[in-house]
């Protein structure tokens, strides 16, 4: 990376106006741009090279690369910054001005033996996770391999903004040569009272790579890409998932908001690792209020391998992923983005989101839960669709019911009712659970589903509260395949 007071004159020189709409749509759409006319000048190269290197997306680089001249890669190097202002209303920069500091920090402190401190390990974190918390050096002790004396340097950092990151981040950077060349130790001593060959020293190294591959993410990858496909709100249909929401109450009485999504198997693209298939796919929910602004947001990333010998049985079936939100009482919109990152494709969906309160202390339910225990594993929670002769679960959740007075417990009554078409095909038996002195309690019952021929019922859960003389409903909606 070129030096901090040489990267500003750099971007003086070659940028000057607003990237055109023709290319911004192009640089969040991937839309193919024309074969390249002008050779890139030292300039660009640079700035591509030793300027944004650990920060400009995939899709960023390929356009920046496709453009024809260098009137245009000014254009875009000011777009470039534009769209990372955090504040575009103020006349600074905070990250672009972050960003150059932290570079200039890391040449400062990290260079060695003729490498820039940007290029070193220790100058990459810097700069994408800033000043670590704390730095201990420790000299003279053994590595993690136990053959050799090494200096250690081990950095803390916690309160991390990266969700997918835990709270607390240590990371270990050893000098195996005495010359100042700190690396990354990629090898993991086990926990504290974890022995050699113990599956939880797996799990250990596991969850210790999966940090670090983590924290060397390229924080605008994937994530800038899906949330303007969100603000955009043009619908995509390539993958065509559903979404559903089930809204529970939490202690002190706020709103939360369990949501499923299933995605078609049939709609992404696996790709062949190692003789599996290896799905990829990054998923965003945002949601706005009425004035359209965004009040909160979930991103969350899922790969996985399939049997390739699997795929015949699995075209009828479902991706399922799952996530949380906490609300206030109101109504949203509700926004979602799925991006398969092997076909590029997309599918969004955007609804209205009502978000009902419980802190008023009036008897009501949850919505109800509904969950299949498959066979081949892990139960799908929130499913809509069922086998027949497949065990189905389901859980409702009843809030602010009366106690007696004398004994200070509630009574209250369950039944479960399933209708076809307004008819009722099948009621269990009533359920009567022993009083208790909870006034919000979770009901859960099971239920085989044999003899349920294809179709779609509905799930009536009736709650009678004996105390209050109050009766409560909720209906829950599934199908039965064939």
């Amino acid at each position: 990376m070129i030096a901090y007071k040489g990267a500003y004159a750099l971007i003086s020189k070659i940028a000057s106006t607003i990237l055109p709409a023709i290319l911004l749509s192009a640089v969040l759409t991937g839309q193919e741009m024309k074969p390249v006319r002008e050779e890139l000048s030292e300039w660009s190269r640079q700035w591509l090279d030793e300027v944004v290197p650990y920060i400009i997306t995939r899709a960023e680089k390929e356009v920046f690369l496709s453009l024809p001249n260098e009137a245009a890669r000014g254009q875009f190097i000011e777009s470039f910054w534009k769209r990372r202002d955090p504040d575009p209303a103020t006349p600074v920069n905070e990250y672009k001005e972050e960003y150059y500091r932290r570079i200039g920090v890391a040449n400062r402190l990290f260079g060695t033996s003729g490498i820039a401190g940007w290029r070193t390990e220790r100058g990459r974190f810097f700069i994408l996770l800033g000043p670590p918390h704390e730095v201990h050096r420790d000299f003279n002790v053994a590595d993690a391999r136990g053959f050799n004396t090494v200096t250690k340097e081990t950095w803390q950092y916690w309160g991390l903004p990266n969700p997918k990151l835990p709270y607390n981040v240590e990371l270990a950077f050893v000098d195996r040569t005495g010359s100042g060349d700190y690396v990354l130790e990629r090898d993991f001593q086990s926990e504290e009272g974890v022995k050699s060959g113990d599956m939880r020293n797996l799990t250990f190294q596991f969850d210790a790579m999966e940090i670090l591959a983590e924290a060397q993410k390229n924080p605008f990858e994937n994530l800038d890409k899906i949330k303007t496909v969100i603000t955009t709100q043009v619908t995509y249909d390539l993958i065509p998932f559903e979404f559903r929401t089930y809204t529970f109450k939490r202690e002190g009485g706020q709103p939360h908001i369990i949501v499923v999504i299933d995605i078609p198997y049939t709609s992404v693209a696996p790709k062949p690792v190692d003789g599996m298939d290896r799905y990829s796919l990054n998923i965003v929910a945002q949601v706005s209020n009425s004035l359209g602004a965004v009040v909160a947001q979930k991103s969350r990333e899922v790969s996985f391998s399939v049997d390739p010998g699997r795929k015949e049985s699995l075209k009828n079936d479902q991706v399922q992923v799952q996530t949380s939100l906490s609300l206030e009482p109101g109504t949203y919109g509700i926004h979602f983005v799925v991006w398969d990152n092997h076909s590029g494709k997309a599918g969004t969906r955007h609804a209205m989101l009502n978000v009902p309160g419980f802190a008023n202390g009036e008897p009501t339910m949850s919505d109800v839960l509904l969950s299949a225990a498959r066979a081949e594993g892990a139960a799908a929670t929130g499913s809509r669709v069922f086998r027949n002769g497949e065990e189905m679960e389901a859980a409702v959740e009843v809030y602010s019911l009366a106690l007696d007075e004398t004994t200070g417990l509630n009574s209250f009554l369950a039944n479960f009712e399933f209708l076809r078409d307004s008819q009722t095909v099948l009621k269990a038996p009533m359920l009567e659970p022993k009083p208790s002195a909870q006034k919000d309690v979770r009901i859960r019952n099971a239920f085989r589903l044999k003899g349920f021929i294809p179709g779609e019922y509905t799930l009536r859960i009736t709650v009678v509260d004996k105390r209050a003389g109050r009766t409560l409903s909720r209906d829950a909606i599934f199908a039965v395949a064939d």
